[in-house]
């Protein structure tokens, strides 16, 4: 461990534009996000048949457990805007 290499750290300034940048862009990332979950838990919602159809027992599942984690995420991110 004494010879091991020092990890690379990157660090940004809060104040600087560079931070800025990253911040907004990550907050933008997150609302696009936000949206595409929505639509999918939307359709999800729905139990179409095309959902089902044609799909295995274990698709059918990992789309409920999709389903399932997307709603958690969007709960998630509720609370760590209300928490801002």
């Amino acid at each position: 461990m004494v010879n091991a290499k020092k990890e690379l750290t990157i660090s940004l300034e809060e104040g600087s534009s560079e931070f800025s940048h990253e911040r907004e862009f990550f907050h933008e990332k997150l609302e696009e996000w936000s949206l595409i979950s929505k639509e999918l838990l939307s359709e999800l919602s729905r139990k179409e048949e095309y959902l089902k159809d044609k799909r295995s027992t274990k698709s059918i599942m990992a789309l409920g457990a999709l389903e399932a984690h997307l709603n958690m995420a969007m709960q998630a991110l509720k609370a760590s805007k209300e928490n801002q």
